[in-house]
């Protein structure tokens, strides 16, 4: 037992010591895990729609909602950057883990919030089904067994979950009112909405920047509703993505009329 115990030692200063990390424009990512890794190191690349409304709508002291925050990539550009201060939900619990090793590498615990939550259409408690146990991937699904693309899929690992409504976190637990939401939540996007409507109508919430799948008929009715609570769709070739538009997958990008 002594013997194993020194090598548990031996093992975890040594994992302390060389746990790697990149730097990416002045930002640091946790990169132990490929995808996670990844994230990082492609953040100007994957989606610079996302960045060029960060760029344009967020300023200082603006309070962002990153629901569906993964490893939390935009939601330290956005701390760090314009020293927005971010409210980042993400259930899955690797994920989860490396958000706020990111949130600590930066330097933005007084800046960035990181919560464990998915946010639903109901306040309750489910199953978070995981296409992956690595951290840094997506394709996971609160409540609903179906991906991205809204198909039924035999994911490989049900975790535990508990979902929140938007309008929760405000009314009930206290959270202040968001002047931004970013959305991304892998074919759930149509829940988040339902369980936001108080805080949509809000004068607060300057923008809102969401994944649709644009051959869903669940996702086609989003924009007609945000349009109903006041939004207007930005156009400009700087919030269009080549690459997911091949895929029917698409950022939108909202703004309060």
């Amino acid at each position: 037992m002594p013997e194993q115990l020194g090598e548990l030692v031996f093992y975890r200063n040594l994992t302390k010591r060389f746990s790697p990390t990149i730097q990416n424009n002045g930002l640091w990512f946790d990169a132990r895990d490929k995808a996670s890794g990844s994230r990082g190191l492609r953040l100007f690349e994957k989606e610079p729609d996302t960045l060029a409304w960060i760029d344009a709508h967020i300023g200082e002291a603006d309070i962002l909602f990153d629901v569906g925050a993964n490893v939390g990539v935009f939601s330290v550009y956005a701390a760090r950057n314009y020293k927005a201060r971010v409210y980042s939900f993400e259930p899955e619990a690797a994920n989860y883990e490396i958000l706020n090793r990111n949130i600590k590498l930066n330097n933005l615990d007084n800046l960035v919030y990181a919560y464990c939550l998915a946010l639903h259409n109901e306040d309750h408690a489910s199953i978070l089904h995981l296409s992956s146990l690595e951290a840094g991937r997506s394709q996971h699904s609160f409540s609903r067994k179906t991906n991205v693309f809204h198909q039924s899929v035999n994911y490989g690992f049900a975790q535990g979950a508990v979902g929140v409504r938007g309008d929760s976190l405000v009314d009930i637990y206290g959270l202040p009112f968001p002047n931004h939401i970013k959305i991304d939540v892998d074919g759930n996007e149509d829940f988040v909405i339902e369980g936001m409507k108080r805080l949509l109508t809000s004068k607060a919430i300057k923008s809102v920047a969401i994944e649709l799948n644009v051959n869903s008929s669940r996702h086609q009715l989003i924009p007609n509703h945000l349009r109903n609570y006041g939004f207007e769709r930005l156009g400009g070739d700087q919030y269009r993505n080549r690459e997911y538009e091949k895929h029917g997958v698409v950022n939108h990008f909202f703004v309060k009329k």
